[in-house]
């Protein structure tokens, strides 16, 4: 489900000990990361980005990026890094 990838995103966010930084388009910095709600059509991928605030307790300019595909058996892939 959409809501598992959206909690992966989050756990690995946290173990890599970033923040992501706030957004005038979003009201949650995480929803850039991913879908609005309802969801990836089938075969589709979504790209998200964000600008990361600080990344193990120090201010940076990278950023954090996330691909997620939904396969056609329904399942997510999740591609997650930091640049």
């Amino acid at each position: 489900m959409l809501s598992d990838v959206r909690l992966e995103l989050e756990f690995r966010l946290t173990e890599a000990k970033a923040t992501l930084a706030l957004s005038d388009r979003y009201e949650c910095p995480l929803e850039a990361l991913v879908p609005p709600t309802g969801g990836i059509a089938y075969g589709q991928t979504f790209r998200g980005d964000a600008e990361l605030a600080s990344l193990k307790g120090l201010p940076t300019g990278k950023w954090a990026h996330a691909v997620i595909c939904r396969l056609e058996s329904g399942n997510y892939e999740l591609v997650f890094y930091i640049l």
